[in-house]
């Protein structure tokens, strides 16, 4: 069996780390940075992507809201946003068109 001494100090071991971990977690959130995917999820809760938008047309509303990506850099971004559901795809004139799912 383990004493009362030693369990307090584990306990206390124990919540050290998982405060650590939390933090680590939060780090993003702490400063107030948000990821891309979080300004699609803004997008499509602003009803952005109630009709089918191309990728010119995310870089725009991006840079209206003050967030300037190059447009190469969104692609790999929007693939991530289809393949965890966030966005659906679809093809329209030779290319694809995102929208909400």
């Amino acid at each position: 069996m383990v004493s009362e001494e030693e369990f307090k100090k584990l306990r206390a071991r124990i919540e050290k780390l998982e405060k650590a971990v939390s933090a680590e977690k939060s780090v993003s959130k702490k400063f107030g940075k948000k990821s891309i995917m979080d300004h699609f999820k803004e997008l499509k809760a602003e009803k952005f992507f109630d009709k089918p938008r191309f990728l010119r047309e995310i870089g725009e509303k991006l840079a209206e809201n003050g967030y300037h990506y190059p447009l190469e850099s969104l692609t790999e971004p929007l693939q991530r946003a289809v393949r965890r559901r966030v966005l659906g795809r679809i093809k329209k004139e030779g290319k694809w068109a995102y929208v909400k799912r």
